[in-house]
């Protein structure tokens, strides 16, 4: 978070300077020598950061508080708190120290109707954390226990993107052949009428959710999944 507060000072300084008035911030990011001496106090060092921010808040759109805000009402599901304000949509993608961005939170504590509106928002859906995981992923893993367990109001009261429907895990398993491999044929049927799920996808073995039906025997998924791809 410090780098970003630096690159946006940075950015305010070069605008003052075009309006032909300089700042100088060589005293806020190079403390004297007192300030030194004093750095231990947390009470001093709130300060220097309330006067640092001062510097940089008249230059972004919304402030850090803001973002709290949006943080919190993300994690409760307070959609109201969420669309009342324009957001702007760098601050929507923006990137905790987790490197976890609103989307991937609200599907993390299960906010699912912010995770909607946040994909209607058209948020990054590729941002990367730490862990080098994306909001599909996070999405993905509701999903898949969704489909594991039957648990159709994710599917039917939710709008979602092609590329979570047809998200595959690592081993190239896809939320429809999780359904069917868990005996789940009725989300398995809202799945396969969906036009957005591609039927054809295989996983690392080549099989299709197609080859999961006829080897569990389910003849009314494995003749549901021919009569969409003929």
């Amino acid at each position: 978070m410090l780098q970003k507060i630096v690159f946006s000072f940075l950015i305010c300084a070069s605008l003052h300077a075009a309006q032909n008035s300089p700042l100088r911030p060589v005293s806020l990011l190079k403390p004297t020598k007192d300030l030194h001496a004093e750095r231990r106090s947390s009470q001093l060092l709130k300060d220097q950061i309330s006067q640092f921010m001062s510097k940089i808040m008249p230059c972004m759109k919304v402030t850090i508080k803001e973002l709290e805000t949006l943080r919190a009402a993300v994690i409760q599901g307070n959609v109201a708190t969420i669309i009342e304000k324009p957001w702007p949509l760098e601050f929507l993608n923006y990137q905790d120290l987790q490197g976890k961005t609103a989307l991937m939170l609200a599907f993390e504590y299960n906010q699912l109707d912010v995770a909607e509106m946040l994909i209607f928002f058209k948020v990054d859906l590729n941002r990367k954390d730490l862990k080098q995981k994306t909001a599909l992923h996070y999405g993905a893993i509701k999903l898949f226990y969704a489909a594991m367990e039957g648990r159709v109001p994710f599917f039917t009261h939710h709008d979602w993107p092609s590329k979570l429907l047809n998200y595959q895990d690592p081993r190239g398993l896809t939320a429809l052949m999780y359904a069917i491999f868990h005996r789940q044929s009725y989300f398995a049927q809202f799945l396969i009428n969906n036009s957005d799920i591609n039927l054809n996808t295989e996983n690392e073995h080549g099989q299709t959710a197609l080859d999961y039906a006829e080897q569990l025997g389910n003849q009314v998924i494995a003749k549901l999944i021919r009569s969409r791809i003929s």
